[in-house]
């Protein structure tokens, strides 16, 4: 049976940035799953959540992973 959730999805995609960050010298390097994340107006369930600082520069990767049996919509992009 096709798993429905994308739980699969996000916990091979948390491993791979895992593993890609272990071969990196990044200081403050964090990567996480499963995460809610309070912005300015909302709180945001992520799926994987990678953070990290090069050159002085803070960076922030999220993955939204779904498993579905057609193209995304694009008003779903949006919103995310």
């Amino acid at each position: 049976m096709r798993d429905k959730t994308g739980k699969p999805y996000e916990s091979l995609t948390q491993v791979l940035f895992q593993y890609i960050l272990g071969h990196r010298e990044f200081p403050n390097i964090k990567v996480e799953s499963n995460i809610t994340l309070q912005r300015k107006t909302a709180r945001h369930q992520i799926g994987v959540y990678w953070k990290f600082e090069f050159g002085g520069v803070p960076h922030e990767t999220i993955v939204h992973a779904k498993a579905l049996n057609k193209p995304v919509e694009q008003v779903h992009l949006l919103e995310f």
